[in-house]
């Protein structure tokens, strides 16, 4: 990939990260939603123990943008608030880890992603 399309990727999540965390402080979430949601995604980097490949797609799972449309979708339909809030905070997870240069894990090791090594670029 190259360097610019990588930095505008880059810059392209921290403003996405910005706008959520503008929208979080004013929604005042619950302190345990802040502390904890942000770190389980984290947990799925023990995949890496079965090999390259499951440490990839089980990191790959919960750091894709697709994933907070799920609690979003269940508290729509169930009238669930915090719901919102917790897809607000994953995506805000996702999108710091991406301004930051950690992209989807790609099956050659941890440190190879779709935005090259991180923090490069």
């Amino acid at each position: 990939m190259e360097p610019g399309f990588r930095r505008l990727l880059r810059l392209e999540n921290a403003g996405i990260a910005l706008g959520l965390a503008v929208l979080l402080v004013r929604a005042a979430p619950e302190r345990w939603l802040v502390a904890g949601v942000p770190i389980l995604p984290h947990l799925f980097i023990a995949g890496h123990a079965f090999g390259p490949r499951v440490g990839a797609r089980c990191c790959n799972a919960v750091h894709s943008y697709a994933g907070p449309g799920r609690p979003v979708g269940a508290g729509a339909l169930a009238g669930w608030a915090p719901g919102r809030l917790i897809a607000a905070l994953r995506a805000l997870h996702i999108s710091i880890d991406r301004a930051l240069g950690f992209g989807l894990k790609r099956v050659q090791g941890f440190g190879h992603t779709h935005l090259g090594a991180p923090g490069r670029g």
